[in-house]
């Protein structure tokens, strides 16, 4: 039996979610770490591209670049159609940019950032003519998918026609010839192997809203523990605990840890990003009390003073063992 990918992907978010809910989801912290190779891993300020989380589960679309055309059309006063060569030879602009899946769990690796470079969407939106009536832009991919987003933040200077990544051009799985970048919302919306822009005078559903996900993807701030990694034994009675934030377009003002199950919390250390659209590394001396076991939680602090959760079950957890003497 042929599944599609995105079929098998909603199965996979749908499992996910499942556990994710459950009581035990402190508890199955080290559970959550093995199905998604958490290892004690810094998180580095970019990722490589061959590291760059892919939720694809087949073949990604193999497009010619010579053949593949991008129309933009729809509400528009002067459709118009662009070759990949008629976009290299635009003015480019570029930004760090992190992404994230919207299944992405507690602690998980589906979550990546890098350089972009490309064409400003609003720019192709201000040649074509926008109409008066217009209310949200459609993307439209070689495969199949399609997704929305309101015009007016299509409209916005950071929102790019990406051709290049990290340097390069987009690898394969990652949108060649051309994806956009919307900083600020999940993966979803940022649409990979891109054929046609379609400004429409109606709310547009996407591929995930359909299936009753939300239409909203603004990503809510969230934080993570890479070091230490869980059930990691650790040996000394000082320990430099790291981990990675990410806070969507609103970044992260502030991180904490707690050592005792959430009932006190410790400012963190954090290292400024590499742009306002990238996620925040941070760090914290830790002076381990006394040997044994150990657990410890991380929430974060967007921008606008939204804290990551009110319960345990909200923040990520690893579990250490400590053995100095």
């Amino acid at each position: 039996m042929n599944i599609s990918r995105r079929t098998m992907l909603a199965s996979t978010v749908a499992t996910v979610g499942t556990l994710l809910w459950r009581p035990s989801r402190l508890i199955n912290a080290g559970l959550l770490s093995s199905l998604y190779g958490k290892v004690g891993k810094k998180t580095s300020p970019l990722t490589p591209n061959d590291d760059f989380y892919i939720t694809s589960i087949d073949v990604s679309p193999t497009l010619d670049a010579s053949e593949w055309t991008l129309s933009i059309e729809g509400l528009v006063e002067r459709p118009f159609t662009l070759t990949y060569d008629d976009l290299l030879k635009r003015p480019h602009t570029s930004m760090i940019a992190t992404l994230e899946c919207i299944g992405n769990p507690l602690g998980g690796e589906q979550i990546s950032t890098a350089k972009w470079s490309g064409v400003a969407i609003h720019q192709l939106l201000h040649e074509a003519g926008v109409g008066k009536n217009a209310v949200d832009l459609v993307l439209h991919g070689a495969d199949g998918y399609s997704d929305s987003f309101p015009l007016s933040r299509a409209q916005r200077e950071e929102v790019l026609l990406a051709l290049t990544m990290n340097g390069v051009p987009l690898p394969a799985d990652h949108g060649f010839p051309a994806r956009v970048i919307v900083p600020g919302l999940y993966g979803v919306k940022n649409v990979k192997w891109l054929t046609k822009l379609e400004v429409v005078d109606y709310d547009y559903r996407g591929y995930w809203q359909q299936d009753g996900w939300p239409e909203v993807a603004n990503i809510k701030p969230q934080s993570r523990i890479d070091l230490p990694g869980d059930r990691e034994t650790v040996t000394t009675s000082t320990y430099t605990i790291h981990g990675m934030a990410f806070g969507g377009e609103f970044g992260i003002e502030k991180v904490e840890i707690s050592t005792d199950l959430g009932m006190t919390w410790q400012s963190t250390a954090l290292a400024t990003p590499l742009s306002p659209y990238a996620w925040r590394l941070w760090s914290y001396e830790w002076q381990i009390p006394k040997p044994g076991e150990h657990t410890i939680l991380v929430r974060a602090t967007n921008g606008q003073g939204v804290t990551q959760g009110k319960r345990l079950g909200d923040w990520h957890a690893v579990s250490i063992e400590a053995t100095f003497s």
